[in-house]
């Protein structure tokens, strides 16, 4: 079994790929993976995140997305 002391993979949903890459490569620094024609593949430091292409709007999660998930315990 490998043993791990972190993980960190989210992807964030964007309207336009293009301009999103430039944004967190050029303004904020991060490195880019790789790309497919809907991905974005990024590295934040030893953190991995994804940026994707979504056509639809994007929901907010809030209160309302949280009452749906059962408390923990």
């Amino acid at each position: 079994m490998i043993k791990t002391k972190a993980f960190c993979h989210f992807t964030i949903p964007v309207k336009n790929l293009d301009r999103s890459e430039k944004f967190y490569v050029e303004w904020l620094g991060f490195k880019k993976i790789g790309r497919t024609e809907r991905i974005v593949f990024m590295r934040s430091g030893d953190d991995y995140f994804n940026l994707t292409f979504s056509e639809n709007p994007i929901t907010l999660n809030g209160p309302a997305a949280m009452k749906s998930i059962p408390p923990s315990g």
